[in-house]
């Protein structure tokens, strides 16, 4: 995951969001180092990653919310 992230920052102008089930300190550190936008811990509250794939400057349609 975090070599990924790496290679997408590296390569492209774009904000990452990274999803894991396997948190630590250590591990949420060095995502955003890499350049992470957010990091989320599984499971993940939709309400606050559709706030933040809206901040990283993507359109959120409000019924993904209530399907």
């Amino acid at each position: 995951g975090l070599e990924l992230l790496s290679y997408i920052r590296d390569r492209f102008d774009s904000k990452v969001i990274i999803m894991t089930g396997y948190d630590s300190d250590e591990t949420r550190s060095d995502a955003y180092r890499r350049g992470a936008h957010y990091y989320f811990q599984k499971p993940v509250d939709i309400p606050e990653l559709l706030k933040q794939v809206s901040l990283a400057g993507i359109p959120v349609n409000k019924s993904w919310l209530h399907p």
